[in-house]
């Protein structure tokens, strides 16, 4: 099936009936194999309508039950083939919506596409990142079909984060594409394995496990806190004549936290 016709830039088939959706448009950057699109529907109502080979529908329907994940609109869909269609609310950054991994990058780089009452510094890290785990605890807890889930890709590109007036007031996960139940679903066999490093049990065909959630996060977080540490010995190497130890000392800034497992560490992040 040629999906997206001759040109990716194109509106999937499903989009293009005027009397169901309209001011349809590719959500993230351009890119072939997402296909993510943001349209209002019939009732003026903007909507996420996602389309993919895999979806976690029951796990998606529990933990947006909870609240904690967006409202699916539409029940199981399948529009050709394999292919699925996932509708659900839309959470806009005009509304304080932003990714986790958003909130990650320098205030600077933040300033550049959002207000200053949606932007979290350095001193607002450890919170979020706190809340980013108790998130993930309360999605494992939710029942599903009798059992508890896992996510599958808990990255901070994962989970979407409500700002207001410079304070956290929510958290949702969103991409259930591999979600599925605890030690019983599995990883899909294509696993990316060159940009991304997965914890030690992650594999294609393997079982997922909520462990691997949190342990995810926590390697995600620890990478962009090493990236920050590294651009600023960079950026300071050349007029700046200090000792490793001095450099380590002077910029971090919350000590004595405890990783998901409970091991002390610090973090630094650098504005």
């Amino acid at each position: 099936m040629n999906f997206l016709g001759p040109n990716h830039e194109q509106l999937p088939y499903p989009l293009w009936d005027p009397d169901i959706w309209t001011d349809a448009r590719q959500l993230g950057p351009a890119q072939k194999h997402k296909l993510v699109y943001v349209a209002t529907d019939q009732h003026k109502q903007q909507q996420v309508i996602k389309f993919t080979k895999q979806y976690g529908w029951d796990v998606h329907r529990a933990w947006a039950a909870a609240d904690l994940a967006p409202k699916l609109s539409s029940p199981d869909q399948v529009v050709a083939g394999r292919w699925q269609q996932v509708q659900m609310e839309y959470l806009p950054s005009s509304a304080g919506w932003l990714t986790l991994r958003f909130l990650m990058l320098p205030v600077k780089e933040q300033l550049k596409y959002a207000p200053e009452s949606c932007v979290l510094g350095p001193a607002h890290m450890p919170d979020l990142v706190k809340k980013a785990e108790q998130l993930l605890r309360d999605a494992h807890s939710v029942h599903v079909s009798g059992s508890f889930a896992a996510h599958g890709d808990a990255r901070p590109d994962n989970i979407m984060v409500l700002v207001e007036a410079s304070d956290v007031k929510q958290m949702k996960l969103i991409d259930m594409d591999w979600a599925g139940i605890d030690g019983s679903t599995c990883y899909p066999v294509m696993l990316n394995a060159k940009t991304i490093v997965w914890p030690a049990g992650v594999g294609p065909g393997q079982p997922l496990q909520q462990k691997h959630d949190l342990e995810l996060l926590q390697l995600q977080v620890d990478s962009a806190t090493h990236a920050a540490v590294n651009d600023w010995r960079q950026m300071f190497a050349s007029s700046v004549q200090v000792s490793d130890m001095e450099l380590d000392f002077s910029i971090i800034e919350h000590a004595g936290q405890h990783d998901l497992l409970g091991t002390p560490r610090v973090t630094a992040f650098i504005s």
